[in-house]
């Protein structure tokens, strides 16, 4: 018979915020949507988000939880691309891979993007202060 009564010694220690750090092979295409009458979105941009989609789900098992600090490297290739037309397509697709329950407010409280020294693109998720 089990013995309930006895007294079992508890260390409680701080869990120590490690940051997620995923890695992508490459940028979103720069066509996301089909301009009109078809609209929607593009073949290359859904190709894309399933293939990344499928990347990152390699490198993380489960949902994030609590609200995020997202921190954005792009490989520093493309001198006449702008850096500011990867972040919905990548905040969209860590929604779609399951790494993040929602790209509101609630969640990502930070969003950082700058092109580094990198190949293709890493992603640095922390918890918010």
């Amino acid at each position: 018979m089990a013995e309930f009564a006895r007294q079992v010694p508890v260390v409680r220690r701080k869990i120590p915020a490690a940051p997620l750090i995923l890695t992508l092979r490459s940028l979103p295409p720069l066509q996301r949507y089909v301009p009109a009458p078809a609209c929607g979105k593009s073949a290359g941009y859904e190709g894309w988000l399933q293939a990344a989609a499928a990347q990152l789900r390699a490198q993380v098992k489960g949902r994030l939880s609590g609200r995020v600090t997202i921190s954005i490297g792009l490989e520093d290739r493309h001198a006449r691309r702008s850096a500011s037309d990867c972040i919905a397509p990548i905040v969209e697709l860590l929604v779609v891979a399951g790494v993040l329950p929602d790209a509101g407010a609630g969640f990502v409280r930070g969003l950082t993007c700058a092109w580094a020294p990198v190949t293709g693109v890493t992603i640095r998720i922390e918890r918010a202060a």
